[in-house]
């Protein structure tokens, strides 16, 4: 009986060891590195005598995966939108960067839903004046693995950051290299 106990320990730790072999070696295949370029969509909204409209931008997100879901991004965008400040409208252009720690939860081999939050520093123009101010940024989001080197991306974003811009959907493609 001591026998067959050992020989089935045996073959579930030597079954353990090929498996975590197998997954070292898959994770190793992937690429580390990815860059996601996505549309974004600024709800604008009112803060203090200025009334925001809907902005529009780009984003791009560079990032480097550390594994167990956990990646690290450098986050750049851009949005234009119009300001209504007491009465007249002007347009507002602003340019955010960001340094964040992402976490992905796969909750299939298709599908994750992400987490991120970081600290960001935006800067803001219009009519020839300028501004900028730093913060925390958060979003919460879903992705959707098409193949093993793209991705679909769509995000929630706030920032502790009062303005006139608000908070922002972005959706786009993920490119792992």
């Amino acid at each position: 009986m001591k026998i067959a106990n050992l020989l089935v320990a045996g073959s579930m730790l030597l079954g353990a060891s090929v498996y975590a072999q197998e997954e070292t070696a898959h994770h190793e295949a992937e690429a580390p590195y990815y860059i996601t370029v996505k549309g974004v969509y600024a709800f604008g909204e009112d803060y203090e005598n200025e009334k925001g409209d809907a902005g529009y931008g780009i984003g791009i997100d560079l990032g480097y995966e550390l594994g167990h879901g956990l990646a690290v991004e450098l986050d750049g965008t851009y949005e234009s939108a119009d300001v209504e400040i007491l009465g007249v409208s002007t347009g507002i252009d602003y340019y955010a960067t960001s340094l964040d720690l992402v976490y992905v939860y796969e909750i299939t081999e298709k599908f994750g839903l992400l987490a991120k939050v970081g600290a960001e520093y935006e800067y803001e123009t219009a009519e020839g004046e300028s501004s900028d101010d730093t913060g925390i940024s958060y979003a919460v989001g879903m992705e959707y693995v098409f193949n093993k080197k793209y991705n679909g991306v769509i995000e929630y974003e706030g920032s502790s950051i009062d303005g006139p811009k608000g908070d922002s959907v972005m959706a786009g493609v993920k490119f792992k290299f």
